[in-house]
């Protein structure tokens, strides 16, 4: 039986703010690889959000476990924004694909309508291409697939978010770099102290004033979850407009982007201040960090956050999960080839960095030795944040996908000056009520 990869992709690179996947379209590019090994001769689709190089990489995964095991594979990307709407049609429509890149923050929302296989009966199950080996996964990996006690999908990368400077900019100005142990009071001074010895041409920060997971992280260096355990607000209000009037001063003050500025560049990567000179300075998750370095000739650094408190506020997140279809009709297929995507040999050796920080301590070692420049750093940066995170109270409630949206709303809505911090605050919690989080 002969086996084979198609594919369709709109390819994408990723958006800094919030971790989103930005804009950057090009054209379909099918293309097949033909594979001769006996086996099921089943056809499954693939769906995954990516940029090029993590596009090209997973196909060429993809290809061999299919060229090897028989199968017919046909692939489709998208961005990160356009693939939910997508994603919702494909699935609202009974037409889902049969291998599903899933997010964290909407993993809940899919569980619940029952869209997704729980794939429990499959761990450890030792046949070749039914089983997972959710034991190789670092410790705590696995409960960002489970929802309800049931396993829905398994972690196919790690990241965190990081403070990306660029080191040359700061350097052209007499500046250093920000340390690890800066605190945001000082990255503010520094950020406005950019804007003035570069005679506001460049500005200290891009905004991240709308970014529902640096606020978190902001959160938790106070002692605070912002969310319970039971989903709904645990963060006061004061605790929001204290957030969001930080970033309201900083863009006055010329620390940050403007609001224009931002909206300008908002959702694509290649248009984010950082790629066109117009901050120096940026929150980022680590494998954007390594797509920003590929954009520009500048040196990128990335580092810790600033600390607001005594306790540490980052953890180590699932940077994307791989699922499968409750409606697959080739459950044992598409379940060996989350299995190969996370575990194997192959897999490590070929993706590397791509999807961010490998899963497991086996392809750490794979790759580890492979690397320079930013993916070493990113690798090297990951290694820091074991030392300086600790683990989320609780996954993401079902409203986080509405509230983190509503977010990024309120805070442009205040750069405009369409609206004040204690309005923004009040429409949040209504947002969250809502959407039984308050």
């Amino acid at each position: 039986m002969t086996g084979g990869i198609t594919n369709s992709s709109a390819f994408n690179r990723r958006a800094m703010l919030g971790g989103a996947a930005a804009a950057v379209s090009v054209g379909l590019l099918p293309f097949s690889v033909a594979g001769c090994a006996p086996g099921s001769g089943n056809r499954i689709r693939a769906y995954w959000w990516g940029d090029n190089a993590l596009n090209k990489a997973v196909r060429t995964v993809l290809s061999g476990y299919a060229d090897s095991h028989g199968l017919a594979v046909s692939t489709e990307s998208a961005p990160f924004d356009g693939y939910w709407d997508k994603l919702a049609t494909q699935t609202g429509g009974g037409n889902p694909p049969d291998l599903i890149m899933m997010s964290a923050s909407y993993l809940p929302e899919y569980a619940s309508k029952k869209t997704l296989l729980a794939l429990d009966d499959h761990v450890g199950k030792g046949t070749d291409t039914a089983s997972l080996d959710t034991a190789a996964l670092d410790e705590g990996l696995t409960e960002f697939g489970s929802v309800d006690g049931k396993l829905y999908a398994v972690v196919a990368a790690t990241n965190a978010l990081g403070l990306v400077t660029d080191h040359d900019a700061l350097a052209g100005l007499g500046l250093k770099d920000p340390t690890d142990a800066m605190d945001w009071d000082a990255l503010g001074s520094l950020a406005t102290k950019i804007n003035k010895l570069s005679s506001g041409k460049v500005y200290g920060l891009q905004d991240s004033g709308g970014d529902l997971v640096a606020f978190t992280v902001w959160l938790r260096q106070q002692g605070t979850e912002l969310f319970d355990d039971d989903g709904k607000l645990a963060a006061s209000r004061q605790q929001f407009a204290g957030w969001l009037a930080w970033w309201q001063r900083m863009r006055e003050q010329g620390g940050v982007m403007p609001a224009k500025l931002t909206a300008q560049g908002s959702g694509e990567i290649s248009t984010s201040g950082l790629v066109t000179k117009k901050a120096a300075m940026g929150i980022a998750w680590t494998q954007d960090f390594v797509s920003l370095s590929g954009l520009v000739d500048d040196d990128l650094r990335i580092t810790l956050l600033p600390s607001a408190g005594e306790e540490e506020g980052n953890w180590i997140n699932a940077a994307s999960l791989w699922s499968a279809s409750a409606d697959t009709k080739h459950s044992d297929d598409v379940v060996g080839l989350i299995n190969h995507l996370v575990t194997s040999e192959e897999s490590a050796r070929t993706l590397k960095t791509v999807l961010g920080g490998p899963p497991t301590e086996q392809a750490r070692k794979i790759v580890a030795p492979t690397l320079d420049g930013p993916d070493k750093a990113a690798i090297e940066f990951m290694q820091a944040i074991t030392e300086h995170s600790r683990p989320l109270n609780r996954l993401w409630p079902p409203a986080f996908t509405v509230l983190r949206t509503e977010f990024t709303r309120i805070n442009e809505s205040i750069g405009f000056g369409k609206t004040s911090v204690q309005k923004g605050v009040s429409d949040f919690f209504a947002a969250a009520a809502k959407n039984d989080a308050a």
